[in-house]
């Protein structure tokens, strides 16, 4: 029962790092991305 907690919070560290990385390497065209993409679920249309 604790494996899906320990999925879903390991999930969320990669995510921010690889948000950091992303913002290096982008800076402001990933900002751009990030602000009309959503992280995880895609907002219905």
């Amino acid at each position: 029962m604790l494996a899906p907690a320990v999925v879903v919070c390991e999930t969320e560290v990669h995510i921010r790092s690889e948000e950091e990385m992303m913002l290096e390497t982008f800076d402001d065209a990933y900002r751009e991305y990030r602000r009309a993409v959503p992280m995880l679920v895609p907002r219905p249309s």
